[in-house]
């Protein structure tokens, strides 16, 4: 799904002329399930997270510019307690996703 969508929707957005500099941020998945034996959902976000970065690549060495990824790394790599149930966030989770959203925001330098 996301090796077809990131180059549509890029293209999408730069069709409106006032949004060819307008910036493009997209957020890695966050890998939310560190300690269960099961990785899979872990394994799947590893694999949307790469393909996203190739495409990503792939529209900046086409001449796309301003197009950003945030990293999930440090997002939520202190416990588990950001979850209510191993994937969904509590209200912890969407704190620390939120802080560590603002934070790589302001060194991209994107704020006024």
């Amino acid at each position: 799904m996301v090796s077809k969508n990131i180059i549509p929707l890029i293209k999408e957005i730069r069709k409106n002329s006032n949004k060819h500099s307008a910036p493009i941020i997209f957020f890695e998945e966050c890998l939310t399930n560190l300690s269960n034996l099961d990785q899979k959902l872990n394994n799947q976000a590893r694999e949307k997270n790469f393909e996203l970065k190739k495409q990503i690549d792939i529209a900046k060495d086409s001449g796309e510019k301003n197009i950003y990824i945030i990293k999930q790394d440090g997002c939520f790599d202190h416990d588990s307690e950001f979850t209510v149930d191993g994937v969904h966030f509590n209200d912890l989770g969407f704190h620390r996703y939120a802080f560590h959203f603002i934070e790589n925001i302001k060194k991209l330098n994107l704020l006024a």
